[in-house]
């Protein structure tokens, strides 16, 4: 009987790790992506700044 419980958490364990890498890496996918989302707005909003300071000095 022990040995088929040792067996069952050996089972459990492997599943547990087995989901818990499938969802680090959706994380990783969704974290990746919402770094790409900030980064393209930044680069936006740098752009516009330096549109508005170009305007405001009369280079545009």
């Amino acid at each position: 009987m022990s040995m088929d419980l040792r067996d069952v958490a050996a089972g459990e364990r492997r599943f547990d790790e087995k989901e818990g890498g499938r969802r680090v890496a959706e994380l990783d996918r969704k974290m990746s992506r919402i770094m790409v989302t900030c980064q393209s707005v930044e680069i936006r909003e740098t752009l516009v700044g330096s549109e508005m300071k170009g305007k405001r000095l009369g280079k545009l």
